[in-house]
């Protein structure tokens, strides 16, 4: 019995306790927040809105072109059908051939290849008359390099992709 009566106090107690809570939650007053007034609802999500839209219409061109040089680029065909006037136009052959050329010639030092070239051949033990024939050779072997280049990037150039290669229109891209 003991222990019903302490259970029982136990409650009185905290029935007590909860009604003078409760009678002091009804007489404070409830606390009041401030207005939001200063702050504008749904400004973030304009100011987001119109970003998105200004990034959407500027963003639009640049991917309508993107498209349309992929579509151009990746589709030989159509590279083709559109490259072709121009790779016909002989001022720009010439032109490409000229870039060709001297794109070859910056890569590859020739005349220090044709010196190391005469040089060894040079060291052979020639004839006093020999060497010196050989030295008046060493430009001209420069320039009979130089040439070959340019011939074979002008029957490069003049193979266009619109021709078909290899045949006698055309001619043969390798030197024969």
């Amino acid at each position: 019995m003991d222990a019903q009566q302490s259970r029982d106090q136990e409650i009185e107690r905290l029935s007590a306790q909860v009604a003078r809570l409760q009678a002091q939650l009804r007489t404070r007053p409830a606390p009041v927040r401030p207005p939001s007034a200063t702050r504008k609802p749904g400004l973030g999500r304009r100011f987001l809105a119109v970003l998105l839209i200004t990034l959407g219409v500027l963003l639009a061109p640049i991917s309508v072109v993107a498209a349309w040089t992929k579509t151009e680029l990746t589709d030989t065909d159509q590279f083709v059908a559109t490259a072709a006037p121009i790779l016909d136009d002989p001022a720009f052959q010439t032109f490409l051939v000229d870039e060709v050329t001297a794109a070859i010639n910056e890569e590859i030092d020739l005349e220090a290849i044709t010196s190391d070239l005469f040089d060894g051949i040079a060291g052979l033990d020639l004839s006093p008359r020999a060497a010196e024939a050989l030295q008046l050779l060493e430009q001209p072997a420069v320039e009979g390099a130089q040439a070959q280049i340019r011939t074979a990037a002008e029957r490069l150039i003049a193979c266009a992709p619109s021709r078909r290669c290899g045949t006698r229109r055309c001619g043969s891209v390798t030197p024969g």
